[in-house]
Order: C-alpha cells, then sequence, then structure tokens
C-alpha cells in the first residue's frame, strides 16, 4: 500500500481550518464579551480557553510534525553532514510541544517564585526562560537552517518567525495589557486570539515546509512492518 499526500490539498487543509478556527474563534468572544453568552460551546470554540477543539488542533499540528521530523531522521545517514541528530531533536522538541499545548506545562513556570508578582512586558513571567530558550535553539540551529535547500529554508524560518512571534511576542503584548487592564475581557480575548492564530499559521506553515521537503528528498520512502522471529516471539 502507497499513501499519496498532495501538498496542494495539504495547504488547503490547513488554510481552511484555520480560517474556520478564526471564525469561530471570534464569535465565540464577540459572544462572550458583548453578547454575554454562556453557552458551551463558547467554551468550545474560544481561543483563549484550553481543553478545547483549537487546542485540539494545535496539538495535532504539533504531533504532526513531530511525525514528520521524524520521518525525516530514518531517511537520514548517519555522519555530521547529514544533521540527522539536530532532525532526531526537533522530532522530540515538537512532540514535546504538542504535549505541552494540551496540559500547558509552561505556565507552570509562572508559579516560580523568581517569576511571580512581575509587571509589564515579563507580567507572564514564562516568556523570559522561554526568550532564553529561543535564543539558544536559534544560535545553535544556523548551520542546520543554512544547510536546507534555499526554498525549505525560507518557509521553515517564516515558520519560526510566526510561531515565536505569536508564542512569546504576541504574550508580551498581552501581559502588558494584562498589567493594565486585567484578563477576561474582548480587547484581551483578541490579543490572545492573535497569539493562538499565529502559533497556528507557524505550524501549518512548518507542516507543510516538512512534508514538502521529505516529499523532494525521499520520495520513495515506505513503512515496513517487520514481524518478530520465532527468538523474539519466545521471549
Amino acid at each position: 500500500m502507497q499513501i499519496n499526500v498532495s501538498t496542494r490539498k495539504l495547504a488547503t487543509i490547513l488554510a481552511a481550518a484555520i480560517a474556520v478556527l478564526l471564525a469561530a474563534g471570534f464569535c465565540a468572544e464577540y459572544a462572550r464579551y458583548v453578547l454575554g453568552s454562556k453557552s458551551a460551546l463558547v467554551d468550545y470554540f474560544s481561543l483563549s480557553e484550553e481543553q478545547n477543539l483549537p487546542t485540539w488542533w494545535s496539538s495535532l499540528l504539533l504531533l504532526s510534525c513531530s511525525v514528520v521530523l521524524w520521518s525525516i531522521t530514518t531517511t537520514k545517514p548517519k555522519g555530521p553532514g547529514a544533521f540527522r541528530t539536530h532532525w532526531a531533536v526537533l522530532a522530540a522538541m515538537f512532540c514535546y510541544m504538542s504535549l505541552d499545548e494540551l496540559v500547558e506545562i509552561h505556565e507552570w513556570l509562572n508559579d516560580l517564585p523568581t517569576l511571580q508578582n512581575l509587571h509589564g512586558p515579563v507580567y507572564y513571567g514564562w516568556v523570559i526562560p522561554a526568550g532564553v530558550v529561543v535564543l539558544v535553539f536559534a544560535a545553535s540551529y544556523l548551520r542546520f537552517l543554512n544547510h536546507l535547500p534555499r526554498e525549505t529554508r525560507i518557509k521553515v524560518a517564516s515558520a519560526g518567525a510566526c510561531y515565536v512571534g505569536g508564542a512569546v511576542g504576541v504574550e508580551i503584548l498581552l501581559g502588558m495589557w494584562t498589567d493594565r487592564h486585567g484578563e477576561l475581557n474582548f480587547s484581551w480575548a483578541m490579543i490572545d486570539m492573535g497569539e493562538e492564530i499565529l502559533e497556528m499559521i507557524g505550524a501549518s506553515l512548518f507542516l507543510y515546509a516538512l512534508v514538502e521537503y521529505l516529499g523532494r528528498t525521499a520520495p520513495d520512502l515506505r513503512i515496513a512492518i517487520r514481524p518478530r522471529s520465532d527468538g523474539e516471539a519466545g521471549r
């Protein structure tokens, strides 16, 4: 059996999902803060809530990136020029990010004593360690990024800028607003929605770039299921 993936159809699905979630998210926040709705559908489609449809979609996007990254890793030979370790680390990182999207592990950082009671851009204290990690990661992956084909490199860099711009950059703006005006108001929800949408766009563009890259570098990739030998079956 061969599974064929059309990058055009993939792009259409990803763009349509973002458009639908953006529209539904806006309607949910408008209904909550402007119309005063208490409907359960508001929480189900809100981009500022967790454990709902937008969260599950974002987690699925990141997990899909992890799967494709690991598939790419398996096609790379061992050796410094292939950057096999870099691909593997990315696969593990996106697997963690998928889990974090569901349970918000990074939010626990806000409970650390040194990251509490902050104000302004660092109102949400977790952006401080996150910013450091992003800078270190970017510096360590420059050679990896430069080895990619130009078209893939542009897409990957754009995806990263979009995702980090949403996750950290807009979170800083959200913290500044929250510090002055508090949470749970329509403007706060709109800023938060912008953050989530930018993350979705970044993850979607990255997934598209990975699938396109895998299709070009390993067009004959197959998944083989090897039955256990008699010796393994007896263990």
